[in-house]
C-alpha cells in the first residue's frame, strides 16, 4: 500500500512540529508532505498535494477549520479534527457524528484515527451531508440536529421530534415523534454525554428521554408525546423534578 499522504494545518508551529513527530513516531506508513500555518496556507497545500488526510484545528486567527471545507466543497481527503478541550465546536461535531481528536494530542487517539484513515483509503468518511448540518447547529447556541450513523450510511434527525433514545444490544434505536424509529451502532452513553444540553434526562441505563416531548408524569410511568409511555423507577421520577422542575415544558 502506498504511503498515506497527510499534511497539518495548525496556527501554533509548535502543535505543528509536536504532531509531525508523533505521526513520524507512531505511524510508519504515513509521510506528511505539507504542513500550514493559516487557512489560506492550508488551501494552496492542499490543492497542490491532494492528501489522503488532513490533520485541521478548528480555531486559527484568520478563520477556522470549517472555512477550509466550505470553500472545498468537492474534497477527496479524509479529516481529522484536531481541537482544543474547551473548543465550543466540539459539541458541534459530537452532535454530526465526526470524529476529532483533543489537544494535547495522546497517542492512543492519534493511532486510533490513523487506522480508520487506513480502513476507508479512497473513501470520504463524513458526508456532505454530516458537513451541512454541522454549519447549521455552529449557528445556534444547542444544536438542533443529530446525525445518527446507520447501517446504511447517515441519518439526521431534529433534536426536538425525538422521545427517546432506547438501547439495544448494537446500539440504540431513536423514537421520533411522527412513530418513525431509527436505529443507529451510537451507544447510548455517547449519546447521553451528546445530547444532555438538550434537556435528554438518563432513566435507566437503557433509556434516555427527551423532556420536552414528556405529557404526563405518574408515579412509576411517563406519557411521551405521540402515544409512548415508558415504566420508571419512583426514584428515578423524584430525580427528573429535582434536576429539571416538573415537565412538560
Amino acid at each position: 500500500m502506498d504511503a498515506i499522504k497527510a499534511i497539518i494545518v495548525d496556527d501554533e508551529r509548535a502543535a505543528v512540529e509536536s504532531l509531525s513527530i508523533m505521526l513520524e513516531k507512531y505511524c510508519d506508513d504515513l509521510s506528511v508532505v505539507a504542513t500550514a500555518l493559516s487557512v489560506s496556507e492550508a488551501k494552496r497545500e492542499i490543492v497542490r498535494y491532494m492528501p489522503d488526510v488532513v490533520f485541521l484545528d478548528i480555531m486559527m486567527p484568520e478563520g477556522s477549520g470549517f472555512d477550509i471545507l466550505e470553500e472545498l466543497p468537492d474534497r477527496s481527503f479524509d479529516i481529522v479534527f484536531v481541537t482544543a478541550y474547551n473548543d465550543l465546536a466540539i459539541k458541534a461535531l459530537k452532535y454530526c457524528a465526526i470524529d476529532f481528536i483533543q489537544k494535547p494530542v495522546c497517542k492512543d487517539e492519534l493511532t486510533k484515527a490513523i487506522e480508520k484513515v487506513k480502513n476507508n483509503k479512497g473513501i470520504v468518511r463524513n458526508s456532505s451531508l454530516q458537513y451541512a448540518v454541522l454549519f447549521e447547529n455552529l449557528g445556534n447556541e444547542l444544536p438542533q440536529k443529530l446525525c445518527l450513523t446507520t447501517p446504511s450510511g447517515v441519518e439526521v434527525v431534529d433534536i426536538e421530534q425525538v422521545i427517546a433514545f432506547e438501547a439495544v444490544e448494537d446500539g440504540v434505536v431513536a423514537h421520533i415523534l411522527n412513530g418513525r424509529t431509527v436505529e443507529s451502532d451510537k451507544g447510548i452513553d455517547d449519546l447521553e454525554d451528546t445530547v444532555i444540553d438538550n434537556l435528554f434526562f438518563r432513566v435507566t441505563n437503557e433509556l434516555l428521554l427527551n423532556l420536552k416531548n414528556v405529557e404526563i408524569i405518574s408515579k412509576n410511568e411517563i406519557f411521551m408525546r405521540g402515544g409512548l409511555c415508558f415504566k420508571v423507577p419512583t426514584d428515578r421520577i423524584g430525580d427528573i423534578k429535582i434536576r429539571y422542575g416538573n415537565p412538560p415544558y
